[in-house]
């Protein structure tokens, strides 16, 4: 799976309650909005906690949750 290194992890809650997540898309080349649909695995790495998605067009990849910028209590208050 392509790790997507300098990637900005944003959680966020829509008003029905399903969570959902940005990420950046090599191969779209742009930030795409994914959802539990596109959840893969959440796995315990060298790097700490890795969750693994698939790109709505196919692309997988990887977010390191502990190196964000911004903390998953800032969503869904």
């Amino acid at each position: 799976m392509a790790a997507n290194k300098s990637m900005d992890y944003n959680l966020g809650c829509e008003e029905d309650d399903r969570m959902y997540f940005a990420a950046y898309c090599e191969e779209v080349r742009a930030d795409v909005l994914l959802g539990s649909s596109n959840f893969v695995s959440l796995r315990d790495g060298p790097l700490g906690v890795e969750l693994h998605y698939r790109c709505h067009c196919g692309q997988p990849g990887v977010l390191y949750p502990k190196a964000s910028k911004r903390q998953a209590s800032e969503s869904c208050d």
